[in-house]
């Protein structure tokens, strides 16, 4: 008797597409209203996918029967008969309290006579009595120690999280997680390689250690160690939490993945999400990219529709060689490649230009010495760039500082103003200048520079373009610099004195509106009005902050000056060996925050294309047709009704001392 059919199945006997009924009886304990209400999410559950459209080759109809196991032979025996009598095909047994030795007995008499005849029995929380003998028809389905780190492997595979850390107490079970992580990673798991970097081991029942101790325990993780699995109690997770905060291992850098128990009690006890790591997955999955979460759990029609309203209609996919694609893949970053469209003209051409933003996070420990850490990023970025003209992208543009940490919330000025450099012959514009000639491209590259002696060493924070011949063309430096939060990036710098240039490359009119100045709408504006086409937006901010803005700012831009933008943001978190305070009253801490990536590039008419991923370095492909910007401005009107003039009037008696606004009382 082969109830589910598998045999067929594998035999290649039974055609894809072919329907099977699936009756499933679920059975539970009498006296556990909690698991009753289980049982009606199941069949809520089970409706809903009688109901709905899929796009399966095989389909399920699914029926249900509730059954009450009592606690008696004779019950047990009705229980089966009456199993028996639904015709089902599969029994889920879900037993609460799987340590009583009475309900072990009675998962054993059932369990025998569900062998006897011959049905599949999918256990939910199974116990050690019920199912020490490996039995053909059972399924386990249970979260088990062993389910449970098998869950979790499973998916640190599909992110390729091949070394981890464990961090246990001795809290009721810790010691069969640690086994099972053991032995999971020995048995069919090993062909992925798994390795336990360390194991730290907490003995926090009755305050057996202090806060310092657990301070000394924790450092003893790898320093390698970035995804860490947990099994504790909930009440510990405080001081857990509160000590990995301390040492700066609660950032989007470190995944912490949580045992079931953690889970349970979490959800029975009302605790916020705010107590757990901002990593953690069981509590706060990451969102990666708002666009594949969007046409991940919406219905394709509703996606469509709602990606529309947020990013205007659908821009068009780029086909990329093979070279390109194997090389993101190698290298792990993300590469997505999109491309603008204009109306056909009759007395102009198109004008066809593709563009990379590169984000990328840093790559060695900011305790690493200044040259090796700067060589690192080096190495990254020539990949990244080398991807760039793989993609046939004429001009690339990088995020803000990317030649070093985003140092300026420490308030230090040694070791970091060290990466300040010549905005001409600086070590990463000499190393950019080659790439640029040797690719023929115009690299847009937003550095820490420091002035000659002449003008008395002064550091600004500037984004020099350098031409396709590898000469630098010019230079513009950042115009508002913020003083909020933790960006005390006037400790370091000034609001530049160079205007709002615009570059005239042999691939278009570019400037570069650099970070906070994206937040002032005259900032872009003036950018337009020296004709600008394509306005790049190196940023470096942070989840906590800005994120909300992020998609709308540039795309604003974009629309109210009739150009290109080209939003930039580097991804990552970065920890200083330093604590330091942000003034808000909250301890201090050795990470700015996560930086969230999101790149993207909008056009004159504000349709953008999606955001690259929140947690890895990218490369988004654009390609442009500048035509679009004479389009815009004719469909639109919108340079035709700026009325400079009035506001040239307005603004010139607004910053007058004696000011009085155009304020009418009743």
């Amino acid at each position: 008797m082969d109830p589910f059919n598998l045999q067929n199945y594998q035999n290649g006997t039974t055609k894809p597409g072919e329907k099977v009924k699936l009756t499933i009886a679920i059975m539970l304990p009498q006296d556990y209203i909690r698991l009753r209400n289980f049982n009606v999410c199941i069949k809520k559950e089970m409706d809903r996918i009688n109901k709905g459209t899929w796009s399966f080759t095989k389909y399920f109809y699914l029926e249900s029967y509730t059954i009450i196991i009592h606690k008696n032979f004779h019950d047990i025996a009705e229980t089966i008969c009456a199993l028996l009598n639904t015709q089902s095909n599969v029994a889920i047994y879900i037993n609460y309290n799987d340590y009583s030795p009475i309900e072990a007995i009675n998962s054993r008499l059932f369990l025998k006579f569900a062998t006897f005849i011959n049905m599949p029995v999918m256990t939910y929380i199974p116990n050690a009595y019920a199912t020490n003998r490996p039995r053909k028809n059972e399924i386990q389905l249970a979260p088990t120690m062993y389910h449970q780190i098998e869950a979790m492997m499973s998916l640190m595979a599909r992110y390729e999280w091949f070394k981890y850390s464990v961090i246990v107490t001795d809290y009721s079970g810790s010691h069969e997680f640690l086994r099972a992580a053991e032995n999971l990673q020995n048995s069919h798991l090993s062909k992925h390689e798994f390795q336990i970097l360390s194991v730290v081991k907490l003995k926090l029942k009755k305050n057996r250690m202090n806060k310092t101790e657990i301070i000394r325990r924790f450092k003893l993780l790898a320093p390698e160690t970035r995804v860490i699995l947990l099994h504790c109690h909930i009440d510990e997770t405080n001081i857990i939490f509160e000590v990995a905060n301390h040492l700066g291992l609660m950032t989007y850098e470190y995944m912490w993945i949580l045992s079931k128990n953690v889970i349970e009690s979490q959800l029975y006890n009302n605790y916020k999400y705010s107590h757990f790591p901002v990593g953690s997955l069981v509590l706060d999955k990451i969102m990666d990219d708002l666009y594949k979460t969007l046409n991940e759990h919406l219905p394709p029609e509703i996606a469509e529709e709602v990606t529309r309203v947020l990013y205007g209609p659908p821009c068009r996919k780029l086909e990329l060689c093979k070279e390109v694609i194997d090389l993101s893949k190698e290298e792990n970053f993300d590469l997505q490649a999109y491309g603008f469209d204009a109306a056909e003209e009759q007395t102009r051409a198109k004008r066809l230009v593709r563009i990379g933003a590169i984000q990328n996070s840093i790559v060695l420990p900011t305790t690493e010495p200044i040259v090796k850490q700067r060589e690192a990023i080096y190495a990254r970025i020539s990949t990244l760039i080398q991807a760039a003209y793989l993609s046939g992208c004429n001009i690339v543009g990088l995020q803000e500082t990317w030649h070093m940490p985003f140092a300026f919330c420490t308030r230090e000025r040694q070791p970091w103003s060290e990466f300040a450099e010549h905005a001409l012959d600086g070590p990463s514009i000499k190393f950019l200048s080659q790439l640029a000639k040797k690719y023929n491209m115009v690299i847009v590259s937003p550095i820490l520079e420091r002035e000659d002696d002449v003008h008395g060493e002064v550091i600004w924070n500037t984004a020099v373009v350098i031409s396709n011949s590898g000469k630098v063309i010019g230079k513009t430096r950042k115009n508002h610099i913020p003083r909020v939060g933790d960006f005390n990036e006037s400790t370091y710098y000034m609001e530049g004195n160079l205007g709002h240039p615009v570059f005239d490359t042999q691939f278009g009119k570019i400037a570069v509106n650099i970070c906070y100045g994206r937040h002032h709408p005259q900032n872009w504006m003036m950018f337009g009005i020296n004709g600008a086409e394509i306005v790049f937006n190196p940023s470096a901010t942070v989840s906590g902050l800005s994120e909300p803005l992020w998609p709308i700012e540039a795309r604003n831009a974009a629309v109210a000056n009739s150009y290109f933008t080209v939003g930039i943001n580097r991804v990552g978190t970065e920890s200083f060996p330093n604590e330091f305070t942000s003034g808000d009253g909250k301890p201090a801490h050795k990470n700015f925050g996560h930086f969230y990536g999101s790149s993207y590039v909008t056009a004159p008419d504000g349709t953008r294309t999606p955001g690259l991923s929140r947690t890895k370095d990218g490369l988004l492909v654009t390609e442009l047709d500048l035509n679009l910007c004479r389009q815009t401005k004719d469909k639109w009107g919108f340079r035709m009704t700026q009325r400079l003039d009035l506001y040239a009037k307005s603004l010139n008696e607004a910053i007058k001392p004696d000011y009085k606004g155009q304020l009418i009382k009743e």
